[in-house]
């Protein structure tokens, strides 16, 4: 499949798999538009000029909405919903609250 010229908006991009993707889609001739939760300068480094760094939370539905907004307004042809967080720990044992966040 050829995504160059294609632009690919990237959740949780700033460490691991999402900066693989970043990585890989960039190399591959896409412009890649990455958020995390906060400045992205490795990942920005990596993917090199043409990079666009959002910054947000969609772990909320107001925030993933405000990326979106974001990122629609720059134009995407790929979506690659990546942001995650891990909470080692048996289900019953984690609180509500790691639960919701997960």
């Amino acid at each position: 499949m050829d995504i160059s010229g294609k632009t690919v908006f990237i959740t949780g991009s700033a460490r691991g798999i999402g900066q693989g993707f970043a990585a890989a889609f960039a190399k591959a001739g896409a412009k890649v538009i990455g958020c995390d939760l906060g400045p992205q300068p490795e990942t920005a480094k990596i993917v090199g000029e043409g990079y666009v760094e959002l910054q947000g939370d969609v772990s909320t539905p107001a925030g993933a909405k405000a990326l979106v907004d974001q990122a629609s307004a720059i134009g995407f042809d790929i979506l690659i919903n990546n942001a995650g967080v891990t909470k080692d720990n048996l289900l019953m044992r984690m609180s509500e609250a790691d639960f919701d966040s997960v």
